[in-house]
């Protein structure tokens, strides 16, 4: 019976080149699937990774260090795996993207580092790395949930950018709450919340 299960694969090209030029399918085509481990090409039987097509996908925030918070919509590839009982799709994504997440990992590495490290508040964060900072400012008054989820994310994930992050101990700040937002005059300063 084919598989549901959809498989994300991050590929070496980076998200600046794809940009400019989608990559063809054989540069992109991994080397097994991901769910069955089987092998793409093996030897004496046909090609069992099939192109499966184009899907837009929205990118949020920064993609490299330096610069500011963009939204953008890429096409990314799409295979299908075509060994027997495994069928499933795989995604193929840029160097810099995450699996399931639309912001960049640049944007997430840099914003657990501010706010945790950098004793930022949620807002300053924002207003810094979101790419919604322009869309509703009434947005911007509200904390950023987020942040907790890419700081857990962090001590799980095996992106070599990840591994960095928590040698830094990027990902070790504390439990806080929601920044509030600032009173008239204390702009920079962060609200403290929990222990």
């Amino acid at each position: 019976m084919p598989s549901s299960k959809t498989n994300v694969v991050i590929s070496g090209v980076d998200v600046k080149e794809w940009i400019d030029k989608i990559p063809s399918v054989d540069r992109l085509r991994p080397d097994r699937c991901p769910h069955c481990k089987g092998a793409a090409r093996p030897v004496g039987e046909s090609l069992k990774l099939w192109g499966h097509g184009l899907r837009d996908r929205q990118f949020l925030g920064l993609f490299e260090w330096e610069g500011d918070a963009t939204s953008i919509t890429i096409e990314i590839r799409r295979f299908l795996c075509r060994h027997p009982d495994c069928g499933c799709t795989i995604t193929v994504l840029p160097r810099r993207a995450c699996p399931r997440r639309c912001y960049f990992l640049c944007t997430i590495v840099l914003a657990v580092a501010l706010w945790g490290l950098g004793d930022r508040s949620t807002r300053s964060v924002r207003c810094r790395l979101s790419a919604d900072r322009l869309a509703d400012h009434h947005t911007l008054w509200r904390c950023w949930p987020q942040l907790l989820d890419w700081a857990g994310w962090l001590k799980l994930s095996d992106s070599e950018l990840a591994s960095e992050a928590r040698l830094w101990g990027i990902s070790e700040q504390p439990h806080r709450r929601c920044a509030a937002p600032p009173l008239e005059g204390e702009e920079g300063q962060r609200t403290s919340g929990g222990s």
